[in-house]
């Protein structure tokens, strides 16, 4: 979102900034209690996410995907299209362009890890930095592409929602199949993904509503190579 708004700012429609950027938040809060279960007394010995915790996580994801599906009724600003090509031309060239983004993740994955593991880096490292630019790179695709076409909603829309979903069902799924140790140090990202979602939100509600602009673009890119300079640290 850095990079997109310090190449043009963002303009964000208030469904968005009113509905999914708040549950963004409520995301991490939910994840982030489940996680601390040393903290709560429920383990002397580390944090785990069990099978229950999936299911409530997944229980979340239900909710936001109901707000979603019916939500539409309150949003008028819906443009209409003369489309000049059959719907099936288009939903092929949208499969395929998935496709060779899910291809083009993996090959960046896989060789990004051999050679970072070579080098004697951590995997919680690994997966915090190469391993997550490599799966990101289709939302920053998406939304260059829907920046430069004035179509900010859908590139906006797919960060956001990115992050609910992999927080609340991809994880949740994960969980509910075998639980899942949480690893020693993950509160210092789980703060910083706070602090960049209500900064988010921040950004949209103080000075030019709901527009995120180059400045604050450039502080949001700031905030994330502070993060990773900590992390090699």
């Amino acid at each position: 979102l850095g990079i997109a708004a310090v190449i043009k700012p963002i303009k964000v429609q208030k469904l968005v900034a009113t509905r999914d950027i708040p549950f963004s938040i409520a995301s991490v809060f939910v994840f982030s209690l489940l996680a601390m279960d040393i903290f709560f007394g429920n383990s002397e010995y580390e944090n785990v996410l069990t099978t229950s915790d999936g299911l409530i996580l997944l229980l979340f994801f239900l909710i936001f995907v109901y707000y979603v599906a019916f939500s539409h009724r309150e949003h008028h600003e819906i443009k209409s299209y003369s489309v000049k090509e059959k719907i099936e031309v288009k939903i092929l060239l949208a499969i395929l362009g998935l496709i060779l983004l899910i291809a083009g993740g993996a090959l960046v994955v896989e060789n990004a890890v051999i050679i970072a593991q070579n080098i004697g880096v951590s995997e919680r490292i690994i997966g915090l930095t190469i391993v997550s630019i490599g799966t990101s790179l289709p939302e920053l695709i998406t939304i260059l592409v829907s920046v430069s076409k004035d179509e900010t909603d859908i590139g906006v829309g797919n960060i956001i929602g990115s992050n609910i979903v992999n927080l609340l069902f991809i994880l949740g799924t994960n969980i509910v199949v075998s639980p899942i140790i949480v690893p020693d140090g993950i509160g210092i990202d789980i703060i910083v993904l706070l602090i960049g979602t209500m900064l988010l939100i921040a950004s949209l509600f103080l000075g030019k509503r709901n527009k995120v602009d180059r400045p604050e673009g450039f502080f949001f890119l700031v905030i994330y190579c502070l993060y990773i300079i900590t992390l090699f640290r």
